[in-house]
């Protein structure tokens, strides 16, 4: 419900001339960083209750305003394995949780009008630069 009320206000600032930047924008698929969770059908989950909580995360997720245009920025797996090692945060993700993240995630499709995967190997000036100028290609 919360992404769905985000996606709403964003849009709201958005129709007011007001750049607004996320760092995550959710999808519509099922497992994905940032979809919807509750499974259906597997052994064991099939409960008619669990189908009527699936049915109303979907339905809100369905809601959820798209965003003009999302950067996905992307790495190969072997940065993203060393980025994360060199992160210094408490109960961060094993190297097994980031390559299964990875690849669940290559595919990725967010709910927006347009998507830019930007390679984001670069330094911040550099993939900052190439977010500006596909910016202003649309202004």
């Amino acid at each position: 419900m919360l992404r769905w009320r985000l996606s709403r206000h964003a849009r709201r600032l958005a129709r007011a001339g007001v750049t607004v930047v996320a760092d995550r924008w959710p999808t519509l698929e099922y497992g994905k960083m940032d979809g919807p969770r509750i499974a259906t059908g597997l052994p064991g989950l099939n409960g008619a209750v669990l189908r009527l909580l699936a049915g109303w995360e979907r339905a809100i997720y369905r809601r959820i305003e798209p965003a003009d245009i999302v950067f996905h920025l992307v790495v190969d797996e072997q940065t993203a394995i060393a980025r994360n090692a060199a992160r210094v945060k408490a109960d961060k993700e094993s190297t097994q949780d980031i390559v299964r993240r990875f690849r669940d995630n290559l595919d990725f499709q967010p709910i927006a009008h347009r998507v830019e995967r930007i390679d984001n190997l670069g330094t911040l000036q550099e993939v900052l630069a190439v977010v500006e100028r596909h910016l202003e290609q649309d202004r």
